[in-house]
């Protein structure tokens, strides 16, 4: 049982929040979470980004982002004025390659694309 159960409708997780509860930090969480929403004027069927979103956690610590499966990186990057070394670590560790790359070129940002892993721009970053 999570602190969404206990929610049972669009009411109720907005005094969730007013009282100083916190954003969906799992995939059941969010599943619960979108329950309560589905209640009231939401669709049934909301992922975990928009429920994390619109409860307004998103950030590098949502559950999401560091699953890799954030719909808008970019947008929180920025937001959150993530370092390099940040976005390093997510591309060497495999997350939002295509969008790092495309983050980085934008911003003249360098990104180390050589070593372990070949880049999908073959020299278009700084080694």
């Amino acid at each position: 049982m999570n602190a969404y159960d206990k929610v049972k409708n669009e009411k109720g997780i907005i005094a969730h929040l007013m009282n100083g509860g916190s954003s969906p930090s799992n995939q059941e969480e969010s599943n619960s979470y979108a329950n309560a929403l589905a209640k009231g004027n939401y669709p049934a069927g909301l992922d975990g980004c928009f429920t994390v979103g619109i409860s307004g956690g998103c950030g590098m610590d949502c559950f999401v982002m560091q699953n890799g499966n954030c719909k808008m990186p970019q947008e929180v990057w920025d937001r959150h004025k993530v370092p390099i070394q940040k976005l390093q670590e997510m591309y060497d560790d495999g997350y939002y390659e295509n969008e790092i790359q495309q983050y980085c070129q934008l911003y003249g940002l360098e990104l180390k694309t050589a070593g372990t892993r070949e880049s999908n721009l073959q020299g278009k970053f700084t080694l």
